[in-house]
């Protein structure tokens, strides 16, 4: 486990504050909810804990390593130094200009999707989809910068986001993409309400 695995995870992050931080935007993904940073240890206990009451071990390793890709392609690694599809290098390439890692929850399930395929070969959620996605986190953060609004909110909304888009999928992502702007056009105008939640990245 240690050499397939957690060592191969180690690798990936060179400063372990990145690691920590991963961690605790995978716990978001899982649970929908961003911990406080002192909460990101008992939280994977209760994540693991349950997770393993129908998986083994290296199911849980697996799931940890694979998103941990996902999470350094996003946020970590150079664009060029990818091996995906041109248009969503070119779409990283913008996006990183940014930086942001709060997203980080809803993109790496995108990027999980996309490298899944179904029966007949296709990803579960195509190129463009996962191009437009990013784009829209990209053009959404920039528009909330010129009218000098916080993107720190991204925290609250995009767990919450991830299991609304989730929800309206229901396992067919094809309409993915219109989910996403559909929760982000309700946030703007209120009508999704956020919980009180105080959490900061």
């Amino acid at each position: 486990y240690y050499k397939n695995y957690w060592y191969k995870l180690e690798k990936l992050f060179e400063n372990s504050n990145k690691l920590e931080n991963y961690f605790r935007l995978f716990l978001a993904n899982r649970s929908y909810s961003l911990c406080n940073l002192e909460d990101v240890y008992e939280e994977f206990q209760v994540w693991y804990d349950k997770f393993r009451e129908n998986n083994t071990i290296e199911d849980a390793l697996k799931i940890i390593y694979s998103y941990a890709v996902y999470y350094c392609d996003l946020f970590v690694r150079e664009s060029n130094e990818l091996d995906i599809d041109a248009p969503i290098k070119q779409a990283l390439i913008e996006f990183k200009k940014n930086t942001i890692e709060p997203t980080a929850p809803l993109l790496m399930e995108v990027y999980s999707l996309y490298k899944t395929s179904n029966d007949i070969s296709e990803h579960l959620v195509s190129s463009e989809d996962f191009v437009k996605i990013i784009k829209l986190f990209n053009t959404y953060t920039i528009r909330r910068n010129i009218c000098n609004q916080r993107t720190g909110i991204l925290t609250r909304i995009v767990p919450l986001m991830l299991k609304s888009v989730l929800d309206s999928c229901s396992g067919n992502y094809r309409n993915i993409y219109n989910y996403c702007v559909k929760y982000l056009v309700d946030i703007s105008v209120g009508s999704v309400p956020l919980l009180n939640n105080s959490v900061t990245i």
